[in-house]
């Protein structure tokens, strides 16, 4: 019984050591350069999210048309490793999009798991975090506002 408290004891300090190592951020950065006016990009930007994302009315948090800026607060679904398997974790999204003439910003300064597991553990969850993210929302929303 001793050895399975000790076990488990030093199971949690090594957890809380990666824990330390990675603290459950993951930032995203990019810009896209595009043909349209600002106002034009940020309506773009704005339809493809209604069209899109479910619940807009709750995941939009900011329609700043004047200043060309719309902040998204959402839930999206990434599968990545966890040792010898996968697991899908749900991630909150804050995502800024910027619109300016002739180019969008894309920001998120924290993307975190909403679960007790604290992922991204490694770097290699990290890339794949923004891999998912890229490829589920930035991709499609950049197509969106480069055609």
């Amino acid at each position: 019984m001793k050895s399975i408290l000790m076990l488990s004891l030093m199971l949690l300090s090594s957890c809380a050591g990666i824990k330390d190592q990675y603290p459950e951020n993951v930032s995203i950065q990019k810009t896209i350069t595009t043909k349209r006016t600002k106002s034009a990009n940020h309506g773009k930007a704005f339809q493809w999210m209604i069209m899109n994302l479910s619940n807009t009315s709750e995941t939009i948090k900011l329609n700043d048309q004047a200043n060309g800026r719309l902040v998204l607060n959402d839930l999206t679904d990434c599968t990545i490793s966890n040792g010898p398997g996968y697991v899908s974790v749900k991630f909150v999204l804050n995502l800024t999009v910027t619109s300016a003439d002739n180019k969008v910003i894309f920001s998120a300064p924290n993307v975190v798991s909403n679960d007790n597991w604290n992922y991204p553990r490694n770097d290699d969850q990290m890339k794949e975090v923004r891999a998912c993210i890229e490829e589920t929302i930035l991709k499609p929303l950049s197509l969106a506002l480069i055609k």
